[in-house]
């Protein structure tokens, strides 16, 4: 079925990937003609390598479904997802991979408190395979995303898996006969929740669960690829103060899309805490604090410029001398405070000199 809003020449929304003309790996995701329903030649493609490849060849005076222009549909003509679903994928997690690695980095009670946040699911489609589903802020079922990881590093595991979406399968099964999947980002329907809370956008869904254990003074919201920040996913967003979290090696790109979005009426921040980071291209916000290798890279490299000090004490107020007690025991927490500019109690910055801490390692560097 052909929508009369869809443009031209847009991206094949299936799972179907080709060799990409640039790196030769079966990634490409091939332009479709919607006025015939056929594929435009493998030159006009965009490969899912956006990191380490990036080729992306649009057909001329084509409007991609990846960028601003892309038109929004009617809420009509959009799939949604019956909430049944949702609730019968929450059970299981035993059998869940990436539930089981997260118990191995956070406690259970933290561990139950993100599946009940983000609504964690369990497929049954893909064996061990977790389920992030995407609904709106009107507590709509934009879509299922299907993902199996590794129990015990946490790495996703591509090959034969890959990504599934749960409205194909719901086709592939003949349960429903057509679809038309507009996504949101992952975690936008707690944003009526937490009306206060600066909203923090990292890529992976993945990121986003572990970020919210780790700091929870943010909302996180996943978009899902590097290429996710189309503007339809930010309406929603208009007002909030949004800060940006590329994997390190899209700073660059996401730095011109927050211009962009800024120059259309959002408060959105990118941050280049990462992109500083010690880490390979690819990594990402919480890599930086939960990869065992990178945090003893990232310690031996504060060993060489940051130490604590004895202080004097009379210098410091009562949850300061608290802080430097905890500072001597694990270094970490300082570089924690740093990164996330967090304060005490009253708000008031923690003065991290008077502390006895020379430190030159990363900050939360969120910029224009």
């Amino acid at each position: 079925m052909v929508l009369n809003t869809l443009y031209r020449y847009e991206l094949d929304k299936s799972s179907k990937k080709y060799i990409c003309p640039n790196c030769g790996k079966k990634r490409a995701v091939r332009y479709i003609d919607n006025e015939t329903g056929n594929y435009l030649p493998i030159e006009f493609s965009r490969c899912d390598r956006e990191t380490s490849c990036g080729y992306w060849r649009k057909p001329e005076k084509a409007k991609s479904s990846m960028l601003a222009d892309r038109p929004i549909l009617p809420m009509m003509l959009i799939t949604f997802i019956r909430d049944a679903l949702v609730k019968e994928s929450g059970r299981n997690f035993k059998e869940n991979n990436f539930v089981q690695y997260l118990k191995t980095k956070f406690s259970d009670s933290a561990v139950k408190a993100i599946i009940k946040r983000y609504l964690i699911g369990t497929s049954s489609y893909i064996k061990n395979a977790c389920v992030f589903w995407q609904i709106d802020e009107q507590n709509r079922v934009r879509a299922g995303k299907i993902m199996k990881y590794n129990s015990n590093t946490g790495k996703r595991i591509k090959g034969g898996s890959g990504i599934h979406w749960v409205l194909s399968i719901l086709k592939k099964k003949g349960k429903i006969k057509d679809y038309q999947r507009e996504q949101c980002f992952f975690g936008l329907h707690l944003i009526n929740e937490y009306k206060t809370k600066v909203i923090a956008i990292c890529e992976s869904e993945k990121t986003a669960c572990i970020m919210s254990a780790i700091y929870d003074s943010y909302l996180w919201l996943g978009c899902g690829s590097a290429t996710g920040l189309q503007d339809d996913k930010f309406i929603p967003l208009k007002g909030r103060k949004i800060i940006l979290y590329p994997d390190k090696g899209m700073y660059d790109k996401w730095k011109k899309r927050a211009q962009e979005l800024r120059s259309k009426g959002y408060n959105v921040e990118v941050s280049d805490v990462v992109e500083r980071s010690l880490g390979r291209n690819g990594c990402d916000i919480a890599d930086y604090f939960v990869d065992e290798k990178m945090i003893e890279e990232i310690e031996s490299d504060r060993e060489k410029t940051s130490k604590i000090v004895e202080v004097d004490a009379d210098n410091l107020s009562e949850e300061e001398k608290k802080l430097h007690r905890l500072a001597c025991k694990n270094p970490k927490i300082i570089n924690l405070i740093k990164t996330f500019d967090l304060t005490d109690t009253n708000g008031v910055d923690f003065k991290l000199g008077v502390l006895g801490v020379k430190d030159r390692s990363i900050s939360m560097g969120a910029r224009n």
